[in-house]
């Protein structure tokens, strides 16, 4: 069984780490969205640049690693497309 997790924005550095540890795991898909370009290397991580790219690919979870004030936005968005949410 696969899990597909996106990391949905770069604008916080531990978004980086995300990816690293995530990319490791066994049975583990991510896709990264940085709709606002924050990084331009993905690790060779498969990415789109639109959150709706992003709900659109049907992640069972969401990492949410944009700025801390539209965290709120971004959680209720990935809660109304059935995510789970970190």
């Amino acid at each position: 069984m696969t899990i597909k997790i996106a990391i949905a924005s770069f604008a916080h550095v531990h978004a980086q780490g995300y990816l690293h540890i995530l990319r490791q795991m066994p049975g583990v898909q991510v896709l990264c969205a940085d709709p606002d370009g924050y990084v331009e290397d993905f690790e060779g991580a498969d990415f789109v640049r639109s959150f709706d790219e992003m709900f659109a690919w049907k992640p069972d979870a969401v990492v949410v690693c944009n700025e801390n004030a539209r965290h709120r936005q971004l959680v209720e968005a990935a809660a109304k497309h059935g995510c789970h949410v970190l």
